[in-house]
């Protein structure tokens, strides 16, 4: 008697673009990489988009010194030297970029209409890009996080944690609003035994004064210049193995990110991955992917919001618990890599296809 197969549901489940490959000839192209610093940042997506376009099949790379491309695929910001001096339209370049501000820089519009097509990954970059008076065609297709990079972990049973990640501690990603909102929880002593990590590439600004607990400077305490102690709050510079920074995301409950200003905002992404409930500023690229089922939408990001927001959570950990494993599923299912890929195939052959 022949045994019929066991199917395991993996619950994974692809979208409208998620359709397999068929009769579309590839489009041949040549990426031009841009980025050393593959393990942060841009070199991240730049790597990680490659590889999903790669699998997603329809897309041929070619080497750089193979002239027999279609189209040159360039990251990173607009440069003078990706255009020529005749003012004529490029027509073999895709350009991939993305802008954190609501103002692009000086120049910046004059190379991207000379560009055959920009890739953006939100909604608001097109938008800012337009304000700024670029004409080109843009095709706006985001990102996604890697299940195989950011397991659903488990959390600890021991205090309740927050978690902030940003470039540094006064930036764009509020890292110091955060840092802020919490020590005046803490000093109420609303938060009780609660704890928050801050995580950044760089150290700390002047105004506090710090004591290293080891000799690699991965956690200290701080006092501020009233010689107030930073209770219950770790910092963490630098850059970690991948590995580390999952681990380290998994020691939190809750992120706190109320970012002023995203391309698309991966970091979010990634910890709801995990398993962890993100709270985000529902504004700049963020917008993409927050909405309040999966997350917790910031509205403005202020003090006051925050204060609040991180007092329902700590008030309400079991429900925290429960969303940030729905989040991990629905990440699973709408924000993968894989699907990222899928998304950029099937648009680039909309866009330029043959």
């Amino acid at each position: 008697m022949n045994e019929q197969p066991v199917v395991v549901d993996t619950g994974l489940r692809f979208s409208s673009y998620g359709v397999r490959w068929v009769d579309m000839p590839a489009i041949r192209i040549c990426p031009c990489i841009t980025s050393k610093a593959l393990q942060i940042g841009y070199g991240r997506v730049q790597a990680h988009l490659l590889d999903a376009l790669e699998s997603a099949g329809g897309i041929e790379f070619a080497e750089e010194t193979d002239f027999r491309w279609d189209y040159r695929l360039f990251f990173g910001w607009p440069r003078s030297w990706m255009i020529g001096h005749d003012k004529e339209l490029v027509g073999d370049i895709i350009f991939h970029t993305m802008w954190e501000h609501e103002v692009l820089p000086p120049g910046w519009a004059d190379v991207l209409n000379r560009i055959q097509l920009i890739w953006v990954p939100s909604k608001w970059c097109e938008q800012t890009f337009r304000a700024a008076g670029v004409t080109r065609p843009i095709m706006v297709s985001g990102y996604g996080a890697d299940p195989l990079e950011f397991p659903h972990i488990k959390r600890p049973d021991g205090p309740f944690t927050f978690i902030v990640i940003g470039h540094a501690l006064e930036d764009r990603k509020g890292a110091f609003a955060v840092w802020k909102a919490f020590n005046k929880l803490k000093f109420k002593g609303e938060l009780k035994d609660a704890r928050l990590i801050v995580k950044t590439q760089k150290g700390l600004f002047d105004d506090l004064h710090i004591r290293l607990h080891d000799k690699d400077g991965n956690s200290f305490q701080a006092k501020d210049s009233h010689g107030n102690k930073a209770d219950g709050v770790d910092f963490i510079f630098g850059t970690m193995p991948q590995k580390e920074y999952a681990l380290m995301m998994a020691r939190a409950h809750c992120m706190v990110y109320p970012q002023v200003g995203e391309g698309f905002g991966l970091i979010p992404l990634e910890f709801a991955c995990t398993g962890g409930l993100a709270m985000v500023h529902d504004y700049a690229g963020c917008s993409e992917y927050v909405d309040n089922r999966h997350m917790v939408k910031l509205d403005n990001a202020s003090e006051q919001e925050l204060m609040d927001k991180m007092l329902w959570a700590y008030a309400n950990q079991d429900e925290v618990t429960k969303r940030g494993a729905a989040a991990a599923a629905w990440v699973r299912t709408e924000w993968t890599w894989e699907l990222a890929g899928l998304r950029a195939r099937q648009l680039l052959h909309e866009k330029i296809g043959r």
